[in-house]
């Protein structure tokens, strides 16, 4: 069954909540920008759900586009 994450904004003002489903798993890593070093290890609930919250006051230059991946762990 594939991790999923919910559709999230395309601009965020303040702090990104993501969310999403990862059946059968207990926890999934979110990965910002590629940085493998700050991913973060979020717990999986019973039901499958999963979620997190992105800082974002590090991403000061509006033109430039980031990327966030959900990975299984």
């Amino acid at each position: 069954v594939p991790i999923r994450l919910d559709p999230a904004p395309a601009f965020a003002t303040g702090d990104l909540a993501l969310s999403g489903r990862a059946p059968g798993r207990q926890t999934v890593q979110v990965v910002v920008d590629g940085d493998l070093a700050a991913a973060r290890t979020v717990p999986v609930d019973r039901d499958g759900r999963w979620q997190a919250t992105v800082a974002t006051d590090d991403m000061i230059e509006p033109g430039i586009a980031h990327r966030v991946v959900i990975w299984d762990t």
